[in-house]
């Protein structure tokens, strides 16, 4: 494999990691807007692991 598609795997492996943190973050929250917040961040999370599966192909 190619040193760029290795970096693409590394990429989705932290957007990954940084879903789980958010999701797990948002669940325990008792606050909403802190709720809303990290759900917020999941999102983008993945999105960025969609964007970066493109750049694997």
């Amino acid at each position: 494999m190619s040193l760029a598609v290795d970096l693409v795997f590394v990429m989705l492996a932290i957007a990954a990691m940084l879903s789980v943190v958010a999701t797990v973050l948002a669940v325990q929250s008792r606050d909403l807007l802190k709720a809303i917040i990290f759900s917020a961040l999941q999102s983008v999370a993945y999105a960025l692991m969609y964007s970066y599966s493109w750049l694997s192909t």
